[in-house]
């Protein structure tokens, strides 16, 4: 089986692109289980990027893709994939695009999960770079005013008190993903991205996002992913795959969407993504 006919909706138990997913959110809770497939290993089974993960395992996933192997439509994969597993008041998300004037997750834009759609056009990034770090930056403040008065320091325990009927504020998850960090690498967002790396578990903030090879071999020495502890290698070679898991990687990943899933205390997982356009 290729990426190609791998069906994304069969991987969520749906039918096909029409659907009602208000049942699916009502039987789902913001404090239940928060899995995102994205794919099946070699045997067929499903496999999930897993933000329910003990303690802040995970929170933050890194995709190191080569040259057109499809980090872009990996990535919208994912987002969707959040869209079905949560109803809007439980999980949001902000896009970061990755090339100038692409537009790739413009529909995305459009489902009420979004909450921010960033778009550069060059000569524009300092501008863009920095109002995004403010934007991100007062939310994390926000959210520490909103525990503070709530007597609480964690989202868990903020949506408990307001399950307990507590008169609070609705509070989603906010996933950042990021097509492209080569574009956003620069000292006062690293910044900002330090601080949601570090706070992100607590407040519900994470980030997914997309890099190339070379971005890895310029920036990972400093140890500038290691905050991202749950990677997908896109397109790679073995041995350059291996180098971003951290893990041994046997097989080149040369097949359309072939790919290869490490998460912190596991074992490398061949995986056929299945892509959505």
């Amino acid at each position: 089986m290729t990426s190609d006919d791998l069906d994304f909706w069969a991987l969520h138990g749906l039918p096909g692109p029409e659907f009602d997913l208000e049942p699916r959110w009502n039987n789902a809770t913001a404090l239940g289980p928060l899995r995102i497939p994205f794919g099946v290993d070699a045997n067929g089974t499903t496999v999930a990027l897993d933000f329910s993960r003990w303690s802040s395992l995970d929170d933050h996933v890194l995709v190191i893709g080569a040259p057109g192997a499809g980090t872009t439509t990996l990535l919208r994969t994912v987002a969707l994939g959040v869209c079905i597993a949560r109803s809007p008041a439980d999980a949001n998300f902000l896009l970061v695009e990755g090339k100038p004037n692409q537009g790739e997750f413009a529909d995305l834009a459009e489902v009420k999960h979004c909450v921010g759609h960033v778009t550069f056009s060059r000569g524009e990034e300092s501008r863009i770079l920095e109002r995004l770090a403010d934007v991100l930056a007062g939310e994390v403040a926000r959210r520490g005013r909103l525990f503070q008065t709530a007597g609480v320091s964690h989202i868990d325990d903020y949506r408990r008190a307001a399950q307990a009927g507590a008169d609070l504020e609705p509070l989603p998850e906010v996933f950042t993903i990021i097509d492209n960090l080569a574009w956003l690498h620069a000292a006062y967002f690293d910044t900002v991205a330090q601080m949601l790396t570090a706070d992100g578990h607590r407040c519900g903030l994470r980030i997914i996002a997309g890099a190339s090879y070379d971005l890895w071999q310029t920036l990972h020495s400093n140890g500038y992913f290691d905050a991202f502890t749950a990677r997908v290698a896109l397109g790679l070679s073995a041995e350059q795959a291996s180098e971003v898991l951290g893990a041994t990687v046997t097989d080149d990943l040369v097949a359309p969407g072939a790919a290869c899933f490490h998460h912190l205390g596991g074992e490398p997982v061949r995986v056929r993504v299945a892509m959505v356009d």
